[in-house]
C-alpha cells in the first residue's frame, strides 16, 4: 500500500482484493497496537509510526532477498525457468524436444516452458 499510494493500486499489483488488503492492515495495526495509516474518504497516508515501520520492513525485506541470493549462489547448480517459443512439427519434435529433455536431465533445477505456436499460414 505504501509504495502504491492506496489499496486499489496495491490490490492490482499484489493480486489481493482491496477488502483483503484493508483487513490485513487492520489486523497488523491491532497486533502492533499502533495506527499505521490515516484513513479518510479521500486520502490514505502513513502515520509517522507507519512510515518508520514501512522503512524498517523494506530494509528487512532487502536483507532477506540478499540472504536468499547469497544462499542460492553458494551452489553451482543451475536453477530457474526458461520460456521459449519454437518451431513445431518435425523440427520441434525430432530436434528440439530431445535436446531439451537431455538438458533437463543434466540440470533438474531448470524448468523449461516450451511453446510451439500454431502457424497462421496453415
Amino acid at each position: 500500500m505504501a509504495e502504491h499510494g492506496g489499496f486499489t493500486a496495491a490490490a492490482e499489483v499484489s493480486g489481493f482484493s482491496k477488502a483483503n488488503l484493508s483487513q490485513l492492515v487492520t489486523e497488523l495495526e491491532a497486533a502492533l497496537s499502533v495506527q499505521l495509516l490515516y484513513r479518510t474518504t479521500r486520502q490514505l497516508r502513513l502515520t509517522e509510526i507507519g512510515q518508520g515501520y514501512y522503512e524498517r520492513c523494506k530494509i528487512a525485506m532487502q536483507q532477506l532477498d540478499s540472504a536468499a541470493e547469497w544462499a542460492s549462489q553458494s551452489t553451482d547448480e543451475l536453477k530457474g525457468e526458461i520460456r521459449m517459443n519454437a518451431v513445431g512439427g518435425p523440427v520441434g519434435e525430432e530436434v528440439l524436444a530431445p535436446l531439451i529433455i537431455e538438458f533437463q536431465r543434466q540440470h533438474p533445477g531448470i524448468r523449461v516452458d516450451l511453446d510451439f505456436p500454431v502457424s497462421m499460414w496453415i
